[in-house]
């Protein structure tokens, strides 16, 4: 793998990313169909924005990342998770540094991906990560699941921090991202 270096703010501006991929989504017996469209569990979130948030998070507790930890981090390379696979390809990210995998669902799909890259230091040492992203994800340093969250965002990606202990040398950071789409679907990570 190639060296990923950090930009002026401490942003990764080269990733590896595999997926996103998309699987149809059932809500049955999550949604009534045939219910009132409002109140506090009515159809109307999903198309209401930021007000579908509470619903995806209670789909994610339903169907959750599975803690698969993904090795090699190698461009070009085919990369397996949680029986999905792809080849991982190289993402460079404008300044905001956040590798973007949104789409327009045009029907209610769950969305799995994976980004990763690696790290390097002199000698071994405890330092602070900090990802974002909007939706849960898991964060793997050197294969061990280190970070995971469960908080879902609308629009601006929500900051998790997580000290890790990095040996000398290289260390591949892997983050797997669940995200649902509902119309437009907005999936970053930074």
């Amino acid at each position: 793998m190639s060296e990923h270096l950090l930009d002026d703010r401490g942003y990764v501006r080269d990733w590896l990313v595999a997926g996103p991929w998309n699987e149809p989504l059932d809500l049955t017996g999550t949604l009534d169909p045939d219910g009132s469209p409002w109140g506090p569990d009515g159809r109307w979130v999903l198309t209401n924005g930021p007000d579908v948030t509470p619903f995806k998070a209670k789909l994610y507790s339903l169907s959750p990342l599975v803690e698969e930890s993904v090795t090699p981090v190698v461009e070009g390379e085919k990369v397996t998770y949680s029986g999905r696979s792809d080849v991982w390809r190289r993402v460079h990210t404008m300044s905001d540094g956040l590798v973007d995998l949104s789409e327009f669902c045009f029907t209610p799909e769950k969305r799995i991906a994976l980004a990763a890259t690696v790290v390097e230091v002199d000698q071994a040492e405890w330092r602070t990560l900090e990802i974002a992203s909007t939706g849960p994800l898991l964060l793997f340093s050197g294969g061990e699941c280190v970070l995971r969250t469960t908080r879902v965002t609308y629009m601006e990606p929500a900051t998790h921090r997580v000290d890790v202990w990095l040996p000398s040398g290289r260390t591949e950071l892997v983050a797997c991202l669940w995200q649902v789409g509902f119309r437009e679907c907005r999936q970053v990570v930074r």
